[in-house]
């Protein structure tokens, strides 16, 4: 990926799955209905953030690393 690409994708991922999570209608769930939509977007949420977080950090232990074999 591009440079700035990855910071920029990481965050974006971050604050629309929050948007998704803040707008996620708070159903009360019964017996056999499943489980609460606001529920489903938190563990998404969750989810995004951690599988955002190690994209950025591997790309920047990428560039480490490159940098490290350059000099």
């Amino acid at each position: 990926m591009k440079k700035g690409l990855v910071t920029k994708l990481s965050f974006a991922v971050i604050i629309l799955s929050l948007l998704v999570w803040m707008c996620a209608p708070d159903i009360a769930a019964g017996k056999y209905s499943g489980e609460n939509p606001k529920t489903i977007a938190l563990i998404a949420f969750v989810a995004l953030t951690i599988s955002s977080a190690c994209a950025f950090m591997s790309y920047k232990l990428y560039l480490k690393k490159k940098r490290a074999t350059s000099n």
